[in-house]
């Protein structure tokens, strides 16, 4: 049995907001645009090692102000309900349009949380984990008026405080729920 791996490889360009990207054999990523329609992100190729020699087609997109990116495990869309379906690719793309509105730090608990239920409480099967990487409007984030958990925040910092605010914030979270971690990029 060959070993192999899904990946998803993003480098976001902070100044304008695109993002290059490639996928092999990882679910597609969704880009949920602030004023229109989700998008799952095609381009990609097979697991990495599955198929030697196989090549993985790049993507790209801008993300707007506003915009958010969301980057997740198979164990998350294959939460299996009990003897029922699994939460699947369009009812998690439903679950984010739902959860558009809410601060990004509270988006992976709250995925998790919907995974947790639908799947009627058990442990997953498989690794569950979650990455959102949003454009903030206008670049909120900072001391004033984030919307971070108190554990995500930066000890206070007069000299650092007194730089531009974050171009980019990303919150990424294990279903262990031990390495949430929310990060904001100058």
């Amino acid at each position: 049995v060959p070993q192999y791996a899904t990946l998803f490889y993003g480098v976001v360009d902070r100044a304008n907001g695109r993002v290059e990207y490639a996928s092999a054999g990882h679910p597609p990523a969704i880009h949920l645009r602030r004023d229109g329609e989700p998008r799952l992100l095609g381009a990609g190729g097979p697991p990495v090692g599955l198929l030697p020699g196989a090549e993985v087609r790049p993507g790209s997109l801008t993300l707007a102000p506003g915009d958010r990116l969301v980057v997740y495990s198979d164990g998350l869309s294959e939460s299996a309900a009990p003897g029922g379906p699994e939460l699947g690719r369009e009812r998690l793309v439903q679950l984010f349009e739902g959860l558009r509105q809410r601060p990004l730090a509270e988006l992976p608990d709250a995925v998790l949380g919907a995974a947790e239920r639908h799947r009627g409480g058990r442990a997953a099967d498989d690794d569950v984990s979650l990455l959102v990487l949003e454009r903030p409007l206008e670049h909120p984030v900072g001391r004033s008026g984030n919307a971070w958990p108190p554990a995500c925040l930066p000890p206070k910092d007069p000299a650092r405080d007194a730089r531009p605010p974050a171009a980019f914030t990303m919150c990424f979270i294990s279903a262990t729920r031990s390495c949430s971690t929310c990060l904001a990029s100058p």
